[in-house]
C-alpha cells in the first residue's frame, strides 16, 4: 500500500500514509457532494411534477 525509496525512515512512509489517507478522505468528499447534489436534484425535480400535476388535475 505504501511505496516509499527511502528504507530506514520511517516519517517518509508515515508522510506517505497521510498523504494516502487524506487524498482517499478527498474522494470520499468529492463523492458524497456529488450524491447530495443528485438527490437534492431528484427532489426538487419530483416536487416540480407533483406541484405541476396538481395544478393540472386541481
Amino acid at each position: 500500500m505504501v511505496a516509499c525509496g527511502c528504507i530506514p525512515s520511517i516519517v517518509c512512509t508515515c508522510v506517505l500514509q497521510f498523504h494516502f489517507y487524506s487524498l482517499r478522505i478527498k474522494q470520499t468528499q468529492v463523492y458524497i457532494l456529488q450524491y447530495a447534489s443528485i438527490l437534492i436534484f431528484t427532489i426538487y425535480m419530483l416536487n416540480f411534477i407533483s406541484i405541476k400535476a396538481i395544478l393540472l388535475f386541481a
